[in-house]
């Protein structure tokens, strides 16, 4: 369960941090425009999914309480976050034939994280990177989707894939998932 309860926890930061470094001078598309500003986070949602040797566990996680903003700047495309939200987790882990349920309150601050965006080729929000922890190896490809609901609401989501090879335990562990934040303007 605990590296369950660490790749959730990985989840949720995706959506506290964004962005890589892209020194654009040149015109902005239509998703630069509308991210540029400060946007408070109204929803967010994450699933997922972590196989090992012989168990399977299944984690939705809802936010709220949310308090906190984000804002992104331009020129240079620069952003920083201070913002804290709990999540209610709610988790199956089937080992065989046997599930066993558990529930989980978390609570994440995020105060005053920073770093640089950019908007790739495909229009996706890119540059987060988040450390999988020291004992592991792994790697998250982070690409957001934005979805434009309108110039004061957009929704970003993720998905990703984290292969961990536990060597202490000698196992390899699988961790696939779905987030989606919903963001207003402020």
């Amino acid at each position: 369960m605990k590296p369950l309860h660490f790749f959730i926890c990985v989840l949720v930061l995706i959506f506290a941090y964004s962005c890589s470094s892209d020194d654009d001078t040149g015109p902005r598309s239509e998703e630069e425009g509308v991210l540029i500003g400060t946007w408070v986070r109204t929803e967010a949602f994450a699933e997922t999914k972590t196989e090992s040797v012989g168990s399977t566990s299944i984690s939705t996680s809802t936010g709220r309480d949310f308090e906190g903003s984000i804002t992104f700047n331009s020129n240079p495309n620069t952003w920083i976050a201070d913002w804290s939200a709990y999540f209610d987790i709610a988790t199956q882990t089937t080992f065989g034939d046997i599930t066993f349920p558990s529930d989980t309150i978390a609570f994440f601050d995020e105060q005053s994280n920073s770093g640089s965006w950019s908007i790739n080729q495909n229009g996706q929000l890119v540059g987060l990177e988040v450390p999988v922890g020291e004992q592991y190896e792994g790697s998250l490809d982070q690409a957001y989707d934005i979805e434009i609901v309108n110039e004061n609401r957009i929704i970003l989501s993720l998905e990703y894939e984290i292969i961990i090879i536990d060597e202490d335990l000698d196992i390899e562990i699988i961790n696939t998932g779905f987030g989606r934040s919903v963001l207003e303007r402020k």
